[in-house]
């Protein structure tokens, strides 16, 4: 049907507009989840009141990490050496090792898309750690030294570094951080990395009131294992049929399913409505062929028509003008209940004649017109006054 060919039409013509101007690369890169191992050097810096130069301590940082997507990655890694703090002219150094887990965030390949062959990207991290810290002698010397001095000439009590610690103490952090990796092969890239790290205010002994902080730099590389990626081929670019028939199949077949489907539906219908037509046709033609017949009841020994019945009369009248080669064959009858057989027969014509000149005067020419009589010979019906009667069978 034509709408079906049309619909069909308007779907193949997307197909080839719309899919044939694609083009598949010869290769593709997929990223490939990996393990690597990573080792930095460096310096850090921990803020204080002290000239920047002062408070610079050497750090180093070893980490194992699983990149496992294109962007989100995580490590675990135990950043250790030195830190420092100062006061006035005196500076004192601790020790510490402080094992972290951070998660990491490629934001090359978030900003720019995934490209294995990138030169440089750059990463965000931020993760929780614990430095555990020893070796606080300096710290401890300066503070006998203060608190001698003061108590000599204050009378100062207590100790002059308020959360003076000594022994073994572990402190928990919280960093973030910045790294950037310059690629040398696909397992090999060398990098660097600064992290800003904040920890309780009893870190470096004395009391501040705010957080402490250390900032790192590292300079370091990193090898990961195995495949980073892996370089998957494109089947080659498809023909402009084959990309239309591949649509044709996954769109515009069910489609053209529910097409047929919706076409069947029509059909059916339309096969049930010619068979309701057919049916009122033959009822029609039926009817049509069945004789129009009126029964014009007369009284007891009466040939008058009365008014109820004259309207019978009327009714053939119009049928006849309706359909103008239609005749009526009118039949006068009589009860055998009363009279003669001579005056049943005489009345029966009267009837009949009576029924014709009402047909006349309603306009139906006497050529259409047939008369006959029975008398009480014929008794159509089965009571004597149903019998009184001139029937009326009209014919096309």
């Amino acid at each position: 049907m034509k709408v079906k060919k049309f619909i069909l039409s308007c779907l193949a013509a997307v197909a080839v507009f719309g899919l044939s101007a694609q083009e598949a690369e010869k290769t593709e890169n997929v990223f490939v989840p990996h393990w690597y191992v990573q080792g930095q050097f460096g310096a850090q810096y921990t803020l204080g009141e002290v000239s920047f130069g002062k408070l610079m301590a050497p750090n180093a940082q070893l980490s194992f990490g699983r990149q496992f997507g294109e962007v989100l990655g995580a490590r675990f890694g135990i950043n250790a050496w030195q830190s420092k703090a100062g006061q006035a002219d005196y500076r004192w150094a601790w020790t510490y090792v402080a094992p972290s887990l951070d998660a990491t965030f490629n934001l090359s390949n978030a900003v720019c898309g995934y490209n294995p062959d990138r030169l440089f990207s750059l990463s965000a991290i931020a993760g929780l750690g614990v430095n555990v810290t020893f070796g606080n002698a300096q710290a401890n010397n300066f503070n006998d030294d203060l608190k001698s001095f003061l108590s000599s000439t204050n009378n100062f009590p207590g100790d002059a570094l308020e959360y003076l610690w000594n022994g073994t103490k572990a402190f928990m952090n919280a960093h973030v951080g910045l790294a950037g990796d310059f690629r040398i092969t696909d397992n090999l890239s060398a990098g660097i990395e600064v992290q800003a790290v904040a920890l309780s205010d009893k870190y470096n002994s004395k009391k501040a009131g705010n957080a402490d902080w250390y900032f790192n730099a590292l300079a370091g590389v990193k090898y990961c294992f195995g495949k980073t990626h892996e370089h998957r081929a494109v089947e080659p670019t498809k023909s402009v049929e084959e990309i239309v028939q591949e649509y044709v199949d996954k769109k515009v077949a069910p489609m053209e399913d529910k097409v047929n489907a919706l076409e069947k539906d029509l059909e059916e219908t339309k096969a049930a409505q010619d068979k309701v037509i057919a049916e009122a046709v033959a009822a029609a033609e039926r009817e049509a062929a069945q004789p129009f017949q009126r029964d014009i009841v007369f009284g007891i020994g009466s040939i008058k028509i009365t008014k109820s019945e004259m309207a019978k009369v009327t009714e053939i009248a119009d049928y006849m003008k309706q359909n103008p080669a239609a005749v009526v064959l009118i039949t006068g009858y009589a009860d055998n209940a009363t009279g003669t057989e001579k005056v049943n027969m005489h009345k029966s014509e009267l009837r009949a004649n009576a029924v014709a000149k009402a047909l006349k005067e309603e306009g139906i020419a006497e050529s259409r017109i047939t008369i006959d009589f029975k008398g009480a010979s014929v008794q159509p019906y089965g009571t004597p006054a149903e019998n009184r009667v001139a029937i009326c069978i009209v014919q096309k």
